[in-house]
């Protein structure tokens, strides 16, 4: 990554580390997600729908840059989406919508004792 960019923003980097200590934190607890408990599994909710506003903000911030790296990100994300099955006109802010509304259904299930 360029040193002129979004990126080299202290405050960026930072939000960088934190969304993927909170990513790797919850990709080792999903695996064993039916073994929590359920006031483990509505901390991993919680920790879920931070995810998803870090990752909205993140991507906010890369779609109002036009630098290098943001350009890359942009071009990874559009790549993971297409990975992931979403179609090209959802890969916007929609997105996260629409992943906050499965976390709010997993959240009710899990409280109604499913």
């Amino acid at each position: 990554m360029n040193d002129s960019g979004m990126f080299s923003s202290e405050i960026v980097k930072r939000e960088v580390e934190q969304m993927f200590k909170l990513y790797q934190k919850l990709s080792g607890k999903l695996t064993f997600f039916e073994l929590q408990t359920d006031e483990e599994k509505i901390k991993m909710a919680d920790d879920l729908e931070r995810l998803i506003e870090m990752q909205e903000i993140l991507y906010t911030r890369v779609f109002l840059s036009n630098d290098e790296d943001s350009e890359l990100v942009k071009e990874n994300f559009r790549i993971a989406a297409k990975q992931m099955g979403i179609p090209p006109h959802m890969t916007n802010p929609e997105v996260f919508k629409i992943a906050r509304e499965s976390v709010q259904q997993m959240r009710k299930h899990i409280e109604q004792g499913g």
